[in-house]
């Protein structure tokens, strides 16, 4: 009868650990993904876009939260193309929907910084802007590559 309590002891202790493993490796918290949920992981690598089909932006996102975005468009009074680059940072605040920080040069008031929502959908992600006076607009849409 000792034997089969202590047996018992030892496979709820490793069922306990397991379960516990399994709950960990699904929170997304850890950096981990729950199945076909989309974790932090997903928004990793390269997303290309444009905005009003007149501005390409190109985002690539890191594993560390950061990222860089380029905003290239036509320059229709010196010829040529215009690009400038931003460096960012990230924020997951659900599966699918976080916030990015981009940091960016004015010449007039230094480095400033600009905060833009974003929701994914798959291989899709939905940029909106983050205006006090103009609220939470579509500023475009991205796929991933």
């Amino acid at each position: 009868m000792k034997k089969k309590n202590i047996l018992l002891a030892v496979f709820a202790i490793i069922l306990m650990v397991t379960a516990t493993l399994f709950i960990t490796s699904c929170d997304k918290s850890s950096g981990g993904s729950s199945g076909g949920s989309i974790s932090s992981n997903s928004i990793v690598g390269t997303w290309k876009g444009d905005i009003d089909d007149e501005v390409d932006v190109v985002l690539k996102v890191y594993n560390d939260n950061t990222g860089t975005v380029t905003l290239t468009e036509e320059d229709y009074y010196y010829g040529g193309y215009d690009s400038e680059k931003y460096d960012l940072t990230y924020k997951m605040t659900d599966d699918d929907k976080g916030y990015a920080i981009v940091e960016f040069d004015s010449y007039y008031y230094g480095t400033e910084y600009q905060r833009v929502d974003f929701e994914l959908n798959g291989k899709i992600m939905y940029v909106y802007s983050n205006d006090e006076y103009y609220g939470n607009e579509l500023i475009c849409v991205l796929h991933k590559q």
